[in-house]
């Protein structure tokens, strides 16, 4: 299973969405993000992509809101499992405070 991972795409609208059709060319199935999307025309491009879309806040997202009724998307740090795999994903660097990275698959910051 192949699964997107972005973050700080902050309204790149272009970019992200050379990103997108680039991950659904490679055959991914989900979309991680690891936050500063930043507003919701990015969050619709991503969930316009049919591919199931997993995101956390980061410090620039300020229509938090609108962006979750667009898209999966929750407050850092998210725990995830995929395909049997624990992930953790997060924005802001607090990773000793929340996480013991021994006990994941993958961290995503």
């Amino acid at each position: 299973m192949l699964i997107g991972i972005m973050s700080d795409t902050h309204d790149d609208l272009s970019s992200t969405t050379f990103a997108l059709e680039a991950m659904i060319q490679r055959g991914c199935i989900a979309i991680i993000h690891a936050g500063d999307i930043c507003s919701p025309f990015v969050a619709k491009a991503m969930a316009g992509f049919g591919m199931a879309c997993y995101a956390v806040f980061g410090n620039n997202d300020g229509d938090r809101l609108h962006l979750s009724d667009i898209i999966d998307i929750q407050p850092a740090p998210r725990h995830l499992t995929i395909d049997n795999r624990e992930i953790i994903v997060f924005h802001e660097p607090f990773i000793n405070e929340f996480i013991d990275p021994t006990k994941v698959s993958l961290l995503i910051y």
